[in-house]
């Protein structure tokens, strides 16, 4: 599919919307495809041909056009004034079913600078079908990694857009403080938070073509990984490093504007009741499950 990269230089915004598919208000900056980043439309049709009857010619009737199945995925540093901790919410808010409390619902807008303004796709009824939050280095920058089904996209040309990209000094988005893990700071070299949604879409037949009619979501997985160093491994072995991790870890994000994301219901990944650790000469990869995270 298309994909826009860094040298497009381009704004995501987003919108909240005030039911399934409706946006309201004036968007603001959501994130900056920034340099190594991407996004990514996944929606293009998916024509496919059928015959019947053993009949190998090609007939009209047996031709089928696929609706568009609206998606993107996107590679994001964000800039610390802009509207991150949506996306860490959009992706963390409470699950349910029809009639319960549901994922939040979001406009997208993806644009490039064109002559006449910006141009680009409006994405509505959005939602995060997973998130990877990392960052590869202590203090250094946070990359969000999004998958995002949405209801439907549309074509958009926006003149305003070009205000949400203006040019200042605000830092990228950093980890910070290393991490708190059952009540003792550790410093990882680098670390991982994956949270999967598991969303199923539900496709309605109107005029002769499949659209969507509802995201329905699914069991949510949270992931973690982090790189420490092997001499750091006995003094993790002895105090953390047991069948059940009791407590919780809590992850410091941002420099101005400060996110404090807290995972609790730990246990290690594993086959039997050791951590799958792997070995990397003066490194450690711990990998653990959450079965909750809040965001505050």
């Amino acid at each position: 599919g298309r994909h826009i990269t860094a040298g497009d230089l381009t704004p995501v915004i987003v919108n909240a919307e005030s039911s399934y598919g409706v946006p309201t208000g004036d968007p603001s900056l959501y994130g900056d495809v920034a340099e190594g980043g991407r996004f990514t439309f996944q929606d293009n049709p998916n024509p496919y041909l059928s015959w019947r009857y053993g009949s190998r010619s090609y007939d009209p009737a047996n031709y089928v056009t696929q609706q568009k199945d609206a998606a993107y995925s996107a590679s994001l540093e964000v800039r610390d004034i802009a509207n991150w901790e949506g996306i860490i919410s959009n992706a963390t808010g409470t699950m349910g079913t029809s009639g319960d409390p549901q994922l939040p619902n979001t406009t997208k807008e993806i644009c490039v600078k064109v002559a006449s303004g910006w141009q680009g796709r409006q994405y509505t009824g959005c939602k995060t079908n997973k998130l990877t939050i990392s960052a590869d280095a202590p203090g250094g920058v946070v990359t969000f990694e999004e998958e995002v089904l949405a209801s439907k996209s549309v074509p958009v040309t926006r003149n305003s857009a070009l205000a949400l990209w203006k040019s200042d000094n605000s830092p990228a988005v950093q980890w910070m403080n290393g991490v708190t893990l059952n009540g003792t700071d550790i410093y990882p070299q680098s670390f991982s938070i994956s949270i999967s949604n598991n969303l199923d879409r539900v496709r309605v037949p109107t005029s002769g073509e499949a659209i969507t009619g509802a995201l329905l979501e699914g069991r949510r997985e949270i992931g973690i990984e982090m790189d420490i160093w092997m001499e750091d491994l006995a003094f993790v072995a002895n105090n953390i490093n047991k069948a059940d991790v009791t407590g919780s870890l809590i992850v410091t994000l941002g420099i101005d504007h400060v996110v404090v994301l807290t995972l609790s219901g730990l246990s290690w990944m594993a086959d039997g009741t050791n951590p799958d650790l792997i070995q990397d000469k003066q490194r450690q990869t711990l990998r653990l499950r959450a079965a909750n995270i809040s965001v505050a």
